[in-house]
């Protein structure tokens, strides 16, 4: 698997992460934004973020979520027993779930995942993709795709759904320990890794974060870059979808990020 760039001795990076957001477990921090009507089909989407873990994956940790209290529907992207999960629910039937084998066990590492949905793809194995580290993961564990042209409920609901970063918090808690930096989530468009990051030239195993502000977000997507120490669920995409912080402070404003690898004891 490709490197990710990391400390100062790393090749110079044209775009510079500045800052990522601590979520502790233990104090149920995460963000959340009431979601709007989509204009979108719910047939696309794309889940961006790079992330350091606090706590290895023994139990669920989500990355992001859009679901409400009273429905079966959901979009779902997050870890569980160190395995990457992405799931699409409907009606208490999971018709979309990809589980990659590869383990993800590096407290010291920073990683960059991908999650994305195009259910307009003739081509089952097409319709739902896992990229860690800017290389799709075709080793999977689990693979059940969507029909083609299936819609999600969460993605398509005209009210009542809530999207979350660092928690899964409908029935229960289930929330992220670590840090997340440049978490994107797109509306309605299906990107590929390459829109996010991209190799080094002069170290080509080293994958690196790119500018994201040419995407197209969509009127319910949003960009966290964690640049503001009062707002850190502020909104940069160009919308005003700003997500509220749930146990969250400025101190939880973090300079280790993907560019900037603080050390790390490994457990």
């Amino acid at each position: 698997m490709p490197l990710v760039l990391g400390g100062s001795s790393g090749p110079a990076a044209a775009f510079a992460v500045d800052n990522s957001c601590r979520f502790d477990a233990a104090s149920s921090a995460y963000l959340k934004r009431d979601q709007g009507t989509p204009t979108g089909t719910g047939t696309k989407a794309t889940v961006s973020l790079w992330f350091k873990m606090g706590l290895i994956a023994v139990a669920d940790r989500g990355f992001f979520v859009v679901k409400d209290t009273s429905s079966t529907s959901l979009f779902q992207c997050y870890l569980w027993e160190q395995k990457l999960i992405f799931d699409l629910n409907d009606s208490a039937s999971y018709h979309g779930r990809i589980v990659p084998n590869r383990l993800i066990r590096d407290p010291a590492a920073w990683y960059h995942v991908v999650f994305v949905l195009d259910t307009t793809q003739s081509v089952a194995a097409n319709r739902m993709k896992i990229y860690v580290n800017g290389t799709l993961e075709t080793s999977l564990n689990t693979a059940t795709y969507p029909a083609e042209d299936a819609v999600s409920g969460a993605l398509a609901a005209t009210s009542g759904y809530d999207q979350q970063i660092a928690a899964y918090t409908f029935g229960g808690g289930s929330y992220f320990d670590g840090y997340i930096a440049e978490a994107c989530f797109i509306d309605g468009t299906a990107y590929a890794a390459s829109d996010f990051g991209e190799f080094d030239e002069d170290s080509p195993t080293i994958w690196k974060p790119k500018a994201v502000s040419g995407l197209t977000f969509g009127d319910q997507g949003f960009y966290c870059d964690f640049e503001d120490s009062g707002n850190l669920g502020d909104d940069e995409s160009g919308n005003t979808n700003d997500l509220t912080e749930y146990n969250l402070a400025a101190v939880d404003q973090a300079t280790d990020t993907p560019m900037n690898n603080f050390a790390t004891l490994n457990p």
